[in-house]
């Protein structure tokens, strides 16, 4: 209720507050409104002056050349008594005009044209008037200067007329605009007087539905007084209320009830807590050690037991708070009761509930972590290039899921007679690198096998040593055939016995399985793809590279050879007189020599050195890192070699070649110059009667 009224007093403070920021901006802008039409009236009174002005300067002007030209025509010199006076009008006129003009920068302009005309033409009423009373005026130049002055005269007028129409406009729009603002400020003051009158009416009627609100309210109290009791007696909970002497100073039916059900007495408002436990010394000491922080005013909740035997004896939380007074003072302590007995059996079993729940979310978080892992393992084994790199990113990603273990992936060979490690991880123990596949229980069943030790398991024999680790053995399969084993092995670090390594096997048996899956499909693609890679750029006949490999390397071999300032030699070979074999025992006898030669090559040359098949019968060695002699000698050996090849047809044939050889940088030092040279020692050779090695004219038979 106090909160009520605190609000109350706050929305009535700031309504006044509202009402006079309201008052002080119709004060504010009815004053600047007041200004805006004192200040539109004195531009009107201004332009006035302006036009008053003007109107003198004529009117002094015309009267000036007035009275000169009834002197000049009676030479009475009382006509023309102060003259002066009225030309002094004029210029204080005109320069007073110039004054209240200064921030028209039209009029400004028209009077900075009108002065040195108004000068020049009082100048030349002066000269006539002086030349009349000297009487040295002569009818022609009288006459001239009548006419000049008139000239004078009439651009005079139509300046000074400009000047008028231009204030009696500025005027009529300033007359406009005070009249427009004299309007709106009796509008504002309309409007002002309607919002004071609904503001006060406002106010009015706020403090009446205010002093209506303070009764209503007060009633309120009182009935809520009355309901609030109603409500702690009708209340489940336990609720009572001691002062510092520890009295009873209220309490509920439900506290009467459960105390009597606890203890064995009745208590009511106004007995001693501290008497009413007395016959039980135990519950009364705990009792009153909770209720004395409640009394020093702590305010806390705790949960104890409570009761005088074990049939009553039951867990409640207790809240307890202080009570004070208006001013201040503690002057007590209440506290509520409720039985938590089985709430807090619940909450055990909650608890157990959140625990396994944490278990489950753990596994589940596991598990999401290791499918990222997977996952991204299964993008860089995409990405592969080469069988080597996918085995290192595969031996990477497993370190990272499979913690645990070490291992090896085994790798079936093409004759499928034996499987050798291709890529082994933490250093696994006592493990044969190369084995046949019935020497792994797990290729014999065809399914994953899991060596526990040697009491419980029989062990393979690719890792059968004594006191072998624990080990799972996984084929890996590629469309039904078996590519080889992924082979995980126990770090010996672990110590654990042989249920723990089943449970080992049996959480991650899935996870290994489909690992083993993606390895083999990401090992299959790898193996497809070089294939494919070595048939686009292998001659099918020879197994030679063919010309199209020869394009993409061999310019990058030059510039490798520049770089590393090394000699590279590229021969040119062909075989002599082919064309006979192809005529006398047909295309397959032909495709019988060249394969016979091709694989000649092959196991003479090193593995550094390159052979191609350039096209038909003609074939480019390129030999790196090679001096001239080591060259000669070895294509002369190649030479020999290939003349004592035997071939049985229809009649016993012999075959030779011919040879031409360039050397880099000597004969070039691009792909175009280099096989060029070489064509040139070829030809060479051919001429010199075939059968030989030529390098700029040496050659060999």
């Amino acid at each position: 209720m106090k909160e009520t009224r605190f609000s109350q007093r706050v929305f009535i403070n700031i309504f006044f507050a509202v009402v006079l920021v309201a008052f002080l901006i119709t004060i504010f802008f009815s004053y600047h409104q007041i200004e805006k039409v004192s200040t539109t009236n004195q531009w009107v009174k201004h332009t006035n002056l302006v036009i008053e002005k003007t109107n003198n300067i004529l009117l002094d002007f015309m009267e000036i050349e007035s009275r000169t030209r009834g002197f000049l025509i009676s030479a009475d010199t009382s006509i023309i008594e102060n003259l002066d006076e009225k030309i002094k009008n004029i210029l204080s006129n005109f320069n007073l005009e110039k004054d209240l003009t200064k921030d028209n920068s039209q009029q400004q302009f028209l009077l900075a044209e009108l002065e040195p005309i108004l000068n020049d033409r009082i100048a030349l009423l002066k000269k006539l008037i002086g030349l009349k009373l000297n009487n040295k005026l002569k009818s022609n130049a009288a006459l001239q200067m009548v006419s000049q002055g008139q000239n004078l005269t009439e651009k005079i007028k139509k300046i000074i007329k400009e000047i008028y129409d231009n204030e009696i406009q500025l005027l009529q729009q300033r007359e406009e605009s005070f009249q427009q603002n004299y309007n709106f400020t009796n509008i504002l003051f309309n409007t002002v007087n309607i919002i004071n009158l609904c503001l006060l009416t406002m106010i009015i009627m706020l403090f009446n539905k205010m002093l209506s609100h303070v009764l209503a309210s007060q009633a309120l109290e009182k009935k809520s007084e009355l309901l609030l009791r109603g409500i702690i007696d009708g209340s489940k909970e336990y609720i009572a209320a001691l002062d510092p002497n520890y009295t009873i100073l209220a309490c509920n039916k439900a506290f009467e009830i459960k105390f009597l059900e606890l203890f064995g007495k009745m208590v009511t408002t106004g007995m001693n807590f501290k008497d009413a436990l007395a016959h039980l010394p135990k519950e009364q000491r705990k009792a009153v050690e909770i209720w004395d922080r409640a009394l020093k005013g702590e305010e806390f909740t705790v949960i104890e037991k409570f009761g005088s035997d074990d049939k009553t004896r039951s867990q409640f939380e207790i809240t307890y708070s202080s009570i004070y007074n208006e001013k201040g003072k503690l002057i007590g302590a209440a506290h509520i009761v409720r039985d938590v007995g089985k709430r807090v059996e619940g909450e055990n079993m909650l608890k157990d509930s959140n625990k396994k729940l944490e278990i489950s979310l753990s596994q589940v978080e596991s598990q999401a972590k290791e499918m990222i892992i997977i996952n991204d393992m299964n993008n860089k084994m995409r990405s592969g290039a080469s069988m080597e790199e996918t085995l290192s990113i595969i031996s990477l990603y497993l370190k990272k899921l499979l913690p645990f273990c070490s291992g090896a992936i085994y790798l079936m060979n093409h004759s499928r007679n034996y499987l050798e490690a291709a890529k082994e991880w933490n250093e696994p123990q006592s493990i044969e690198k190369i084995f046949s596949p019935d020497q792994c229980w797990g290729l014999r069943q065809g399914k994953s096998y899991l060596y526990v030790n040697k009491n419980e398991s029989i062990p393979c024999k690719h890792a059968e040593k004594e006191n072998s680790l624990s080990y799972f053995c996984v084929p890996l399969l590629a469309l039904n055939e078996i590519i080889g084993i992924l082979y995980l092995q126990i770090a010996q670090s672990l110590v654990m016995e042989k249920n723990e390594i089943i449970q080992l096997y049996e959480k991650n048996s899935l996870m290994i399985q489909s690992v083993a899956s993606q390895i083999s499909l990401a090992i299959s693609n790898i193996r497809l793809h070089e294939a494919l890679k070595t048939r686009s750029n292998r001659d099918l006949l020879t197994n030679l590279y063919n010309r199209s490999y020869l394009s993409d390397t061999f310019e990058r071999d030059v510039q490798r050879a520049k770089r590393n300032k090394t000699h590279m030699a590229v021969v040119m070979m062909d075989l002599d007189l082919f064309k006979n074999i192809n005529d006398n025992y047909g295309h397959e006898a032909g495709d019988t020599v060249l394969r016979e030669i091709g694989k000649l090559i092959l196991t003479q040359l090193r593995k550094s050195d390159i052979a191609c098949r350039y096209g038909g019968e003609e074939f480019i060695i390129i030999l790196y890192d090679a001096l001239l002699k080591e060259v000669v000698e070895k294509i002369e050996q190649l030479r020999k070699s290939i003349s004592a090849l035997e071939f049985r047809f229809v009649d016993l044939v012999t075959v030779t070649a011919s040879f031409g050889i360039a050397m880099f940088p000597e004969n070039g030092e691009d792909p175009e110059q280099l096989i060029k040279a070489a064509d040139d020692a070829l030809y060479q050779s051919k001429k010199a009667g075939r059968n030989r090695v030529t390098y700029k004219g040496l050659n060999t038979e």
